[in-house]
């Protein structure tokens, strides 16, 4: 293994996979065969080798691999090599984030990441080598908590996470990939409470499943945008059952939500005061009920169902069938387009319940003397309406992902927002983000619950400018998406 070039800056969270101790490997033709690979492994110190194709590399082989292949069934050494390698190959350039990459391989389940230097194979870089670099790195934090036994053992390591988080958060440079920390941590906590309340029904005599189902997150869980402190925001689908059946299926998915809620509960997702939890009924039901609830909310367009459209719309699939979800989605994004109505009234709340203050009196007065303004709550006069007028342009656009940067780069590439203010909306988000873990990890340490309220007498004078800057983007932003969608600008009035 390679040393590393600056060992001084792998902290958990930081530093590029250039900066890994990742395993060298040797790149070897199409035609290789099994008995080369043999030859060339034993007589050399590296331990993978990388089929490539015309420069492009379509498998990998590992050393023990190879040896445990030969030992399970007696293979030819003029076997190709292309019989036994692993063909899901997913390259990464070496200046890749390593919080980036480890949390992308543990998304998608993958146990290693070819590292590329342009079109060079640099070696490869696998889960358990991050689990050599640290005991507390998120790889051995995650794995812990997929073989825990308890609700106890859970709540125990989703506080070490909070741990963990709470110590990069002063050294780490962009705030995106604690977030990203954050919320695997508490889908790795949601995903085993699930499964172990399925268990514990199962011996109980309650059976298995009736039918498959998917467990959702709603809200930041769903944007996949969790801070430290965060409630519960959670639905079940099931599939479609025969009206005789319904009562039957739908108290055995009661009883599993009763569990899971209370386990989360214990886990210390408190439960939301808006009842937006798999516990209550309306959000607990068929593939039918589903698109009946949402086609329901597109169609009363009332007050309730737009402050509901705020939060259930932005949903993902945390544990279960995926499918579910997905066909949830192609049917919300259908009926959007056929009641286009629902945008204008979507975005006309937003900007009359949530927009940022910037324009007021005292603002204004602050940007000509000086003098500071009332507090600010950063969440609700910044961070909401910002994911507010980004959801209702991936909804226009039938955008599939929850995530508001990811969609932030689907509308900006389809043309619906300009590059500059693309750019300024992903500054002002990361730097708002910021501000909420800092007000939330200062309030734990006092023991209370934060109130996200920003004094700028407080902030040193850069922070208060790009406090005011990003209270601007996001009122730029509104602007923008509130003309698309009714065609002309916001009146002073609805200001």
């Amino acid at each position: 293994m390679k040393p590393a070039k600056r060992p001084d800056i792998i902290l958990p969270f930081s530093g590029e996979l250039g900066d890994l101790d990742y395993r060298p490997a040797r790149v070897v033709p199409l035609d290789t065969t099994i008995g080369d690979a043999s030859l060339r492994l034993a007589a050399a110190d590296f331990e993978y080798l990388v089929v490539a194709d015309k420069r492009i590399p379509i498998g990998v082989v590992h050393r023990l691999d190879l040896i445990r292949q030969n030992m399970t069934q007696e293979l030819a050494p003029d076997t190709p090599l292309v019989d036994v390698m692993a063909r899901q190959v997913v390259t990464v350039q070496r200046d890749e984030s390593v919080i980036e990459s480890l949390m992308f391989m543990i998304k998608h389940n993958l146990q290693f990441l070819l590292v590329m230097d342009d079109w060079k194979v640099m070696g490869v870089v696998g889960q358990q080598d991050w689990l050599a670099l640290q005991s507390r790195y998120p790889t051995d934090l995650l794995h812990r908590i997929g073989r825990a036994e308890s609700v106890d053992t859970l709540a125990r390591l989703r506080r070490e996470g909070r741990d963990v988080v709470r110590e990069n958060f002063a050294t780490e440079r962009d705030v995106l990939t604690l977030t990203s920390v954050v919320t695997a941590i508490n889908d790795a906590v949601t995903r085993r409470v699930v499964q172990m309340a399925v268990i514990d029904l199962h011996r109980e005599g309650f059976d298995v499943p009736p039918v498959p189902f998917a467990w959702i997150g709603m809200g930041s869980e769903g944007r996949e945008a969790q801070t430290p402190d965060t409630d519960q925001d959670n639905g079940l689908i099931y599939e479609d059952v025969p009206e005789d059946r319904v009562e039957e299926v739908d108290a055995w998915f009661a009883r599993l939500a009763a569990r899971v809620v209370d386990a989360l509960e214990e886990c210390g997702f408190t439960r939301c005061a808006g009842d937006t939890m798999a516990t209550n009924p309306q959000l607990r039901g068929s593939v039918r009920h589903w698109r009946d609830l949402f086609r329901g909310i597109v169609k009363r367009r009332g007050d309730e169902e737009l402050f509901e459209a705020s939060i259930y719309f932005d949903f993902r699939c945390l544990y279960g069938k995926a499918a579910l979800v997905e066909s949830l989605r192609k049917h919300l994004n259908t009926i959007i387009a056929e009641h286009r109505y629902f945008l204008r009234q979507l975005v006309e709340v937003a900007v009359q319940g949530t927009s940022p203050p910037i324009n007021s009196l005292r603002w204004k007065l602050y940007r000509l003397t000086g003098w500071g303004p009332p507090p600010v709550d950063i969440k609700k006069n910044a961070l909401i309406p910002l994911d507010a007028a980004i959801r209702v342009l991936a909804l226009m656009d039938g955008v599939s992902s929850t995530r508001t940067l990811e969609r932030l780069q689907q509308c900006l590439e389809n043309g619906r927002l300009s590059k500059r203010l693309a750019n300024d909306v992903e500054k002002a988000f990361d730097f708002l983000l910021r501000l909420r873990f800092k007000l939330e990890f200062d309030a734990g340490d006092a023991g209370a619950e934060s109130d996200h309220l920003v004094s700028i007498g407080n902030l040193l004078p850069a922070q208060a400018r790009y406090l005011a800057d990003s209270l601007r983007t996001v009122h730029n932003l509104q602007g923008s998406v509130y003309e698309q969608v009714t065609g002309s600008k916001i009146h002073w009035s609805v200001r």
